[in-house]
Formats: C-alpha cells, structure tokens, sequence
C-alpha cells in the first residue's frame, strides 16, 4: 500500500518491534506478508505501530532458505 504523505513508497502496516543493536537499530516490520529487518535512523520511533519504507537497491539484500540471494542493483 502506497504511504499517505509519500505517494509511491511502500508503507509497512506492522511494525512489530526495534532490536537496538548498540550503533545500529533494526526496525522489523511487515510489508503485505513479506519479513523485513530495515534498518532504523537514528531517534526512529513509531507512534502509532506503522513505518515508511524507502530503498536503495544497493543495500538491499535478499534471503531465501536463510542464503543470500546474489543479484545487481
């Protein structure tokens, strides 16, 4: 589903949680019934559970069976 202030980017509907790792944070969301671990700005939070999502082909990486899929941006 498209978000509402942002036409064209997808907007996950279920942020389930935020794994602070230290330096780095994790936001894991749903996109539809795909898994997703984005990697969450600094100061990220999420008032009412939902998240925008924005990629850049070139950090994205693909898993499938718990193997990294290769492939190009």
């Amino acid at each position: 589903m498209p978000s509402r202030r942002h036409p064209g980017l997808p907007h996950g509907r279920k942020s389930e949680r935020v794994d602070d790792l230290g330096r780095i944070r994790f936001a894991r969301t749903r996109l539809g019934d795909a898994k997703l671990a984005a990697r969450a700005p600094a100061g990220f939070t999420s008032s009412d559970g939902t998240a925008g999502l924005k990629f850049d082909p070139s950090h994205v990486h693909v898993y499938a069976d718990s193997l990294l899929v290769e492939g190009a941006a």
